[in-house]
């Protein structure tokens, strides 16, 4: 994890932590903060996904689409 390539590029490796992380003003100052958080964690769990080799159509599930009170939703 620590050699892998993770986005945005203001995500680093904390090597005493032995983590990744996201500085919050990266996030504060990005035009919406809400896209970059999304980046941030989806690249996460991609590396991690792939280092560890898991299957991950098994883990994800897909969103369906149920009516409530004659509007579509999805969960």
């Amino acid at each position: 994890m620590a050699k892998s390539t993770t986005h945005p590029t203001e995500a680093s490796w904390n090597a005493s932590l032995s983590e990744r992380l996201l500085p919050s003003d990266a996030v504060g100052a990005a035009p919406p903060p809400d896209d970059v958080l999304l980046i941030f964690l989806q690249s996460t769990y991609e590396t991690a996904a792939q280092a560890l080799n898991l299957e991950r159509e098994q883990l994800e599930r897909q969103p369906i689409t149920i009516v409530v009170d004659g509007a579509l939703s999805t969960a």
